[in-house]
């Protein structure tokens, strides 16, 4: 595997009279892990603005004119030519670290590039790295989670806890399994359906009565035309997919579980990607009394079969792939003064106290708990990334953040109507920024989404305006 490791400003600079354009511990600390035991290869002046050389724990290959020679036990001196014809060869992962002609050279040699995007315009700026953006060879892959409280057993009886490098090896599965299914792609048929299922899922900000769900799924199917390959389902579902009890109890595992579990036994011969879309005002808690591997399965199963009754649907005839991302400033929110957040607690403490409702009283203490916070109202605003891909005529917009379902069921037929596409909401992609509240001011009635974002309040239709701009850039047949 060949990769590029490159950090760059807004413009794609990154240097200026031989140095970095910046130094970035962070950064600096997820180059050596991610580079540690394999093979760098740099230009010489990239080698000679090396304050410790050669680079530890790693094969160091200096690409220059002056003929192949060892520098070190670990670091040769080699042509670029030379290079090349044993690059496929060679068993470490190979990661090109720089200058900017090394770059230039054998980026159509590299798999992938990591890129630490620098939020800055820099004045002096005399190298730049190719502009990925802009780039037809390249797009930008939308990494999205699936928002749980809960995890599958397996994860903490091969990690106890989620400590760094627990983490960067979850990234290099993530990035290695993208580039597995990308090298894997086939010719296939596109089509794409929808269905309302019931009963897996409740609005959690409103009565039991009028909690009804129908949760709305959308589902691509990649229908291989090799009959030795598996089809492949890309389906977004709308809920949290936390198994809880109204006392807020979960087990270790979650919906996923239930869903994959049913839908494996029923269609053994089709891959399953599941998408977490829009679910921040929607809850499994209200919808059972127990949480429970059998309540994980009955849900779950629930679940699959509106998606599995659903697969036939309508075929897209052209299926051409497109990728777009937009960068968007979320302002911060005008939290509560200590005055008023005072007044709000002691308003909160009566409510507890007379609530009646075990729902609402959990709602009530779960505001408690972010007003009493030691950072409460230190943190807010950020810069946010958006993207979408196109398949076809269906677009899967993505957002780091959580979004309404009813806010999502709005946006998405404002889209459809405009641009004639069928819209897909994806939530917790490239990060995970929290909620984005409601769209009322901040007051003592508040809920829990209001209260705990760090955006303001008119945020979500910032957002949607975004959203509207990122499909403007999208080209439409």
């Amino acid at each position: 595997m060949i990769s590029a490791v490159v950090a760059v400003d807004n413009n794609w600079g990154i240097g200026y009279n031989g140095d970095l354009l910046a130094s970035i511990p962070d950064d600096l600390k997820h180059f050596r892990q991610l580079t540690s035991g394999n093979m760098v290869v740099m230009g010489r002046k990239t080698w000679d603005s090396l304050p410790k050389k050669p680079l530890p724990n790693r094969a160091n290959i200096v690409i220059s004119n002056k003929g192949n020679t060892i520098l070190h036990k670990d670091a040769m001196r080699m042509s670029l030519d030379d290079l090349l014809l044993v690059i496929n060869d060679i068993q470490f992962d190979v990661f090109i670290i720089g200058g900017g002609e090394i770059y230039k050279q054998l980026l159509p040699y590299c798999d992938r590039v990591y890129v630490t995007k620098i939020l800055k315009d820099f004045e002096n700026v005399d190298t730049y790295f190719p502009n990925l953006d802009i780039s037809p060879n390249w797009a930008p892959a939308m990494i999205s989670a699936i928002h749980t409280h809960a995890a599958p057993e397996a994860f903490f009886e091969t990690a106890p806890c989620y400590d760094e490098e627990y983490y960067i090896f979850l990234v290099r599965e993530i990035s290695e399994s993208i580039i597995r299914a990308y090298n894997k792609l086939h010719e296939v048929k596109v089509f794409i359906s929808s269905a309302a299922v019931g009963g897996v899922g409740s609005y959690r900000d409103r009565v039991r009565e009028e909690s009804e769900y129908n949760m709305p799924t959308a589902t691509l199917l990649f229908k291989s035309l090799d009959q030795c390959a598996n089809d492949i389902v890309l389906s977004a579902f709308s809920c949290h997919p936390t198994v809880l009890n109204e006392a807020n109890t979960l087990v270790s595992s979650d919906l996923v579980y239930g869903f994959r579990k049913h839908f494996e036994n029923a269609c053994p011969n089709v891959d399953i990607i599941l998408i977490n879309g829009s679910c921040a005002d929607v809850s499994t808690r209200y919808t059972r009394t127990a949480a429970s591997y059998d309540e994980v399965e009955r849900l779950g199963a629930l679940w699959a079969n509106g998606v599995i009754g659903a697969l036939d649907g309508e075929e897209i005839t052209d299926a051409t792939i497109s990728a777009v991302r937009r960068e968007m400033f979320i302002p911060p929110a005008n939290f509560f003064d200590e005055d008023q957040k005072r007044e709000v607690l002691e308003h909160l403490e009566r409510k507890i106290a007379e609530c009646k409702d075990s729902q609402q009283r959990r709602e009530y203490v779960s505001c408690r708990s972010v007003l009493v916070r030691s950072n409460y109202g230190t943190k807010g605003g950020c810069n946010a990334e958006l993207g979408a891909i196109r398949i076809g005529n269906a677009v899967i917009f993505s957002m780091p953040f959580e979004y309404a379902a009813s806010d999502a069921d709005v946006l998405r037929e404002r889209l459809d109507k405009k641009f004639g596409c069928k819209s897909i909401a994806c939530c917790y992609a490239n990060g995970y920024e929290g909620y984005l509240p409601s769209g009322r001011p901040l007051d003592k009635d508040s809920g829990y989404e209001d209260i705990a974002s760090y955006f303001r309040h008119d945020s979500k239709w910032l957002v949607a305006d975004e959203i509207e701009a990122l499909f403007s850039s999208i080209k439409f047949d």
